[in-house]
């Protein structure tokens, strides 16, 4: 698109402006627009996503061992017991027998020859997948997708934009021709990431966040498409707490399941936050050159297209006729009434002078109030903005701190480990010097002995 907006300025800036640019009316229109009042202005403004990495990371550490969970998965054998009639029974064994002799009421008939059942309990054995750590496993999908979504839909609407706006007011005079012109023109240019979906085992030090939170959801789509996920299909979730079996405590990819489980049931910040530039300046005299030139093509096509007052009158529209004869009829009617003197002549005019000044201090009034009304909506607006973004301030400032607390307990916790690890170390050399030291007595006995 940027390319095709090149080609077209480039054949508007070397054709049209350079062919125009000898025209004796188009030097007269721009010094006629040189010598007006005018208003130029031009803003930019970019607008970019900073994600926080930390979820995205712990997500794609979690890849890897939910592969080999689905890949690999735990199954058990499964007992599944149905009456059938006895035509439809696979196989007869000593618990279907033992459920005939307690529920006589399925024995069709005895006789001599045996008895001879009209239903009977059938067994078989079934592989399945609903165990209790798969369940987990597809909970933590149907949650994780969840978490995605709702953040990279957020990602979405607040994306990378590039916002431009240029705004122009004209006022002046072509001859006796009062001219005004108005124009305003803004480009919201939403910059879209593409997202290249790579193998689970790419590569991610080179992909910007979006391609990686992407990569992460095709992912999980592939997931879904697996067979285990779809034999769990409708089967009941699981909800905390977590029952800690022996395969999730001590399996290392359940271990990372769980751990990602943990992450982002604690995960509570939107993962996201949004930078902002913008500039507002003057467009470049040759940018308002070439402004110009399109004003000049309006009025030129305003003029081509508008009708002249003999085609007006020859269409033969609706008309209006004003016609202000009421006070000159009234002046008339005074001044020809002879049994009026001048003094009742000028009292007359006097209040009816007072009245319609007093009718425009009404007005006036009313006018008056209804700027003091928009004036008291705009300062609560502007005082409920201030609150919420006091109340923003206040939140980041907390978040900050928080965050602060988290960092300084983490530290406090690294050292604490190094404090452990380094006396454990401390305790190994000790124990280690003084079992040399016991091994150098004992032969010091032993070759005493000896001697």
């Amino acid at each position: 698109m940027k390319e095709s907006a090149e080609l077209f300025y480039s054949l508007y800036t070397d054709d049209f402006i350079d062919l125009i640019k000898s025209e004796d009316f188009y030097t007269y229109f721009t010094n006629a627009i040189k010598g007006g009042k005018k208003e130029l202005a031009l803003s930019v403004r970019y607008s970019q996503n900073d994600i926080d990495l930390t979820w995205v990371e712990a997500i794609e550490k979690s890849i890897v061992p939910l592969d080999n969970i689905i890949r690999n998965p735990r199954r058990f054998i499964e007992q599944i017991e149905e009456i059938v009639p006895i035509e439809q029974a696979r196989r007869i064994t000593n618990e279907s027998i033992r459920h005939l002799a307690q529920h006589t009421n399925m024995i069709a008939k005895v006789d001599e020859s045996g008895v001879t059942p009209d239903k009977i309990l059938n067994i078989y054995k079934e592989e399945s997948f609903a165990t209790y750590e798969n369940r987990f496993i597809y909970t933590l999908l149907i949650n994780l997708q969840y978490f995605i979504d709702k953040r990279l839909k957020l990602i979405s609407d607040s994306g990378t934009r590039a916002v431009s706006k240029i705004s122009m007011n004209n006022q002046f005079n072509i001859g006796r021709e009062e001219l005004k012109f108005a124009m305003s023109l803004t480009s919201v240019a939403r910059v879209a990431d593409d997202a290249e979906f790579m193998q689970i085992d790419a590569d991610t030090s080179k992909l910007d966040a979006v391609t990686r939170i992407e990569r992460i959801r095709k992912i999980l789509y592939d997931f879904q498409d697996s067979a285990l996920i779809k034999s769990l299909y409708g089967c009941a979730l699981v909800k905390p707490p977590i029952m800690r079996t022996n395969v999730l405590l001590k399996n290392p990819d359940f271990k990372a399941a769980m751990a990602l489980w943990q992450f982002i049931e604690t995960y509570r910040d939107t993962g996201l936050s949004v930078q902002m530039v913008e500039s507002n300046e003057l467009p470049s005299p040759d940018y308002i050159s070439q402004l110009y030139s399109i004003l000049a093509l309006n009025y030129c096509l305003l003029k081509h297209h508008t009708k002249t007052k003999d085609e007006m009158m020859a269409a033969a529209p609706v008309r209006k006729e004003f016609r202000p004869t009421l006070i000159r009829n009234a002046i008339e009617e005074y001044v020809n009434d002879l049994t009026m003197d001048v003094d009742t002549v000028q009292r007359i005019f006097v209040e009816e002078i007072k009245r319609s000044a007093k009718k425009r201090l009404e007005e006036e009034d009313k006018i008056k109030k209804i700027i003091e009304r928009a004036l008291l909506a705009e300062k609560k607006r502007k005082d409920k903005l201030k609150a919420l973004e006091l109340e923003a301030a206040e939140k980041e400032k907390k978040r900050k701190l928080r965050e602060k607390e988290q960092a300084k307990k983490a530290r406090e916790k690294v050292r604490a480990k190094q404090r452990r690890e380094a006396e454990k170390a401390k305790a190994k050399e000790k124990r280690k010097k003084e079992q040399e030291k016991k091994k150098q007595q004992r032969e010091k006995a032993k070759a005493k002995a000896k001697a």
